[in-house]
């Protein structure tokens, strides 16, 4: 099981970008699959991204739970696969930006930005100690 777990993960990640999703619909297509496999998908996809769109503003893996569920939801309809391939295109173009627009600020634009990324999560953090916990 975990072997083909690897293999599946191995062929997925030496996709080009842009078609991993697609080519992982299609191979998953080609494959006979029992009915409880693609209703786990099916059900479980969009669970999980309903999950993780509510654990989003909470610190955690909200941004994991989201993507395995469309990962999940990609195995089974080819308009999710062709979404993710899209997202996967514009996220790789805007960190290619961010990571430009980095290496050229100063470092006094950089500590500022740092410092402002680490306020907005101890916000982020301390709201969601105060809905959860003090209630």
């Amino acid at each position: 099981m975990f072997d083909e777990l690897r293999r599946a993960w191995r062929e997925f990640i030496q996709s080009p970008p842009g078609e991993r999703f697609e080519r992982r619909f299609r191979r998953v297509r080609r494959i006979r699959r029992s009915g409880l496999l693609k209703w786990t998908s099916w059900i479980g996809g969009p669970t999980l991204i309903v999950i993780g769109l509510i654990a989003l503003p909470a610190p955690g893996p909200g941004t994991l739970v989201l993507l395995a569920g469309g990962a999940l939801l990609a195995q089974e309809s080819l308009y999710a696969a062709r979404g993710l391939d899209r997202l996967e295109l514009l996220l790789r173009s805007a960190a290619a930006s961010l990571g430009r627009l980095w290496s050229r600020a100063p470092t006094t634009v950089r500590a500022l930005a740092v410092l402002a990324g680490a306020s907005l999560l101890a916000g982020i953090g301390f709201g969601a100690w105060r809905v959860f916990f003090d209630g």
